[in-house]
């Protein structure tokens, strides 16, 4: 209650052409009571503001972007500032939501990101969507991309597959 007094007063103080007299407290003289009021008043209004924050922010990256684990960002607010850190989620070529770290690919053929890596026989690196499994007839399944999918497909050796598939 004090406090609330001495800062009224001040208040008064600065505002009025005429200065409001402030009562010593218990022990202390006029001036040096005053003063100190005026100066406990004047850091409690005027000290600085700090406010943190933190988020996520999950996003489809760009074909052109480079994916950042976190930010942290200043902005100034009135005597303050605000201070937001943001952490990066990535949504990856299936939809599902996985930290910039679980990035293993980036596809050759659509340029999105994934979290798991697919080879093609030609050695491009693809996602999980533009993959393409064919069973050949030794009964392997070779992955390929959508280009030589297309061509492994129009060489299939059906003869071949189906004398496989007897001897099983």
């Amino acid at each position: 209650m004090e406090t609330l007094r001495r800062i009224w007063q001040l208040l008064g103080n600065l505002w009025s052409r005429w200065p409001v007299p402030i009562g010593p407290a218990d022990g202390e003289s006029s001036s040096t009571s005053a003063q100190a009021a005026a100066q406990a008043a004047a850091d409690e209004i005027f000290a600085p503001r700090h406010s943190f924050e933190e988020q996520v922010h999950v996003k489809e990256v760009d074909p052109e972007d480079v994916v950042g684990k976190r930010s942290q960002n200043l902005y100034r607010e009135g005597v303050g500032f605000r201070e937001i850190h943001s952490k990066t989620r990535v949504v990856t070529t299936t939809g599902t939501i996985v930290q910039p770290e679980q990035i293993a690919v980036k596809c050759s053929h659509c340029r999105g990101y994934d979290s798991e890596t697919y080879f093609c026989e030609c050695g491009r690196g693809l996602c999980r969507v533009c993959k393409r499994g064919l069973r050949m007839p030794d009964g392997k399944v070779q992955t390929f991309c959508p280009e030589h999918y297309e061509l492994a497909i129009d060489h299939y050796d059906t003869w071949q597959s189906q004398d496989e598939r007897k001897k099983i």
